[in-house]
């Protein structure tokens, strides 16, 4: 009687020996290509995938900001020059220097290629590079923005989880009373931590009933692991995502603490700069800002796909 051989299924890479000489069965997917190399691959399509969709975005808000001050009605060299000294001709002449003789576009393009290298233009008053004085000031915004994210991510995360947990408990009742009254009589970081727990929470208390958390239970994984890498892992992309969509928010919240506090951030800049109009500060301002809140929803994105992974094969 002849033997037929079946030939492995398709997509399905051949069975592997190990060191010790025994057969390993070959893992789904592209034949011969290593998981941690598979990996790589997919994270590298998604980030590539996103800084497609973020690119047109950047170079849109970048010419909708240069396009602002472009085309307002102040003069910037008849500002620099003042009233006595703002002659037709030396008008023209500075406006020539400054590069405002040019087309819009043109400008615009001249002034992007310098901005992809670090190099904002000067103020048209003080002459200091408007990358230098951001740099000086924007320490102040990030540290009270960042503060107020970690803030909200513990207290918000830590308060849905324990309130998903001990549902129906008194814990829980006090965490949904005081989500729904931070939007409006708590401070910036605790309305944002209000927003983290209710999601959380909702989020969370729907995974613990899934089919695949009771299964676990059943065969005795310890409650920590189920909760850790089984249950907060693929409940927390809503929570994540508010966080992302709050960064703004976490950003005007610093500038009015400049306000209170006589800080030297960006809000004082930007106001100064408004009130001055100085064109090159206010479109440099403006462009990092926007920057920030792009970078921040790439990596919010990322993050996403790293938590949801497993349904590429990725996860562990």
């Amino acid at each position: 009687m002849s033997v037929v051989s079946i030939p492995p299924s398709a997509g399905a890479s051949p069975p592997r020996r190990t060191p010790a000489g025994r057969i390993a069965p070959g893992r789904p997917g592209r034949p011969g290509t290593p998981p941690r190399r598979r990996r790589s691959r997919i994270v590298a399509a998604r980030l590539g995938g996103g800084l497609a969709v973020l690119v047109p975005i950047v170079l849109i808000s970048s010419f909708i900001t240069y396009s602002l001050g472009a085309l307002s009605n102040s003069d910037p060299a008849a500002t620099i020059l003042g009233q006595d000294a703002a002659t037709p001709a030396a008008v023209a002449r500075l406006n020539r220097t400054l590069g405002l003789n040019h087309p819009l576009i043109v400008q615009y393009w001249n002034w992007l290629t310098q901005a992809v290298h670090g190099n904002l233009g000067r103020s048209y008053f003080s002459q200091i590079p408007v990358a230098q004085s951001i740099g000086q000031r924007l320490p102040v915004d990030l540290s009270i923005a960042v503060l107020a994210v970690i803030l909200a991510a513990v207290l918000g995360g830590s308060a849905g989880t324990i309130a998903a947990i001990r549902r129906g408990g008194w814990f829980d009742r006090a965490v949904t009373v005081v989500c729904s009254a931070a939007s409006t009589r708590l401070a910036l970081s605790l309305a944002v931590s209000a927003d983290i727990a209710r999601q959380l929470r909702t989020s969370l208390v729907e995974v613990l009933e899934q089919n695949y958390i009771v299964g676990a239970r059943v065969r005795g994984l310890p409650y920590r692991r189920i909760l850790v890498r089984h249950a907060l892992r693929n409940a927390a992309g809503p929570a994540l995502t508010i966080l992302g969509n709050d960064f703004p928010l976490m950003l005007a919240g610093a500038v009015a603490a400049e306000a209170v506090f006589s800080l030297p951030g960006l809000g004082q800049l930007l106001l100064q700069s408004a009130q001055t109009r100085d064109i090159p500060v206010v479109q440099g301002l403006l462009l990092v800002v926007s920057c920030f809140v792009i970078v921040v929803n790439l990596i919010v994105n990322t993050t996403l796909n790293w938590l949801y992974r497993s349904d590429d094969g990725i996860g562990t």
